[in-house]
């Protein structure tokens, strides 16, 4: 498969992610859970940039985009399912108000995640990767040395992948937290099983 062909895989396979989850979007009653889905939207747009990012060889730019896929994934879920009434509130006020209620804490948030849903996956994906997403988001030196470095074919489909992943978790876990059926997921991916992304009955 050539690269051009590997590359509308990608952007074909978070199409459809993203079409499964608007039609279930539907079913959205709360605000808390239309602030949830806003991080949903986020987390595909930003992950179709990625996509255009690497089509035109921006590797650079497509790395960095990385660590805001993992925080709109990490807020998304909190959001919906971890945090409290109260903290929520406080957030939505601060926002009315102009002032900043985006920061990161990756380790903290997904610690929480999956201490709710008994699993090991975000906080080992965090633990593993946050100094890299760091450096690469806050353009630290090794971002520098990647715009004059050739990069290689797998390392673009590395990136795509861990951006398409980034959505499929999102979903695999809100279909676990509201007892929604995951076949749907299962048959977006077996469309896909030459793009390597993980099997969605190995998510939590």
């Amino acid at each position: 498969m050539s690269s051009s062909e590997k590359l509308e895989r990608y952007r074909q396979l978070l199409l459809d992610l993203a079409a499964v989850g608007n039609i279930y979007a539907v079913r959205i009653t709360t605000p808390r859970y239309r602030l949830m889905y806003g991080y949903f939207r986020r987390c595909v747009s930003l992950t179709t940039s990625t996509i255009l990012l690497v089509e035109h060889d921006q590797i650079p730019a497509a790395c960095a985009l990385e660590k805001c896929i993992v925080d709109s994934l990490l807020r998304g879920l909190h959001t919906g399912y971890t945090a409290s009434e109260a903290e929520l509130q406080k957030d939505i006020e601060k926002a009315r108000q102009g002032r900043g209620t985006g920061y990161s804490n990756m380790r903290k948030l997904a610690k929480k995640i999956d201490t709710k849903f008994r699993a090991k996956m975000l906080h080992t994906k965090v633990k593993r990767t946050r100094e890299l997403l760091n450096e690469l988001g806050h353009g630290g030196f090794l971002s520098l040395a990647l715009e004059d470095t050739p990069v290689p074919p797998m390392v673009e489909y590395s990136v795509m992948a861990r951006a398409v992943l980034s959505v499929l978790v999102f979903l695999s876990f809100v279909f676990l937290a509201e007892g929604i059926d995951i076949n749907p997921l299962i048959q977006v991916q077996r469309k896909f099983s030459d793009t390597e992304i993980i099997a969605v009955t190995e998510l939590p």
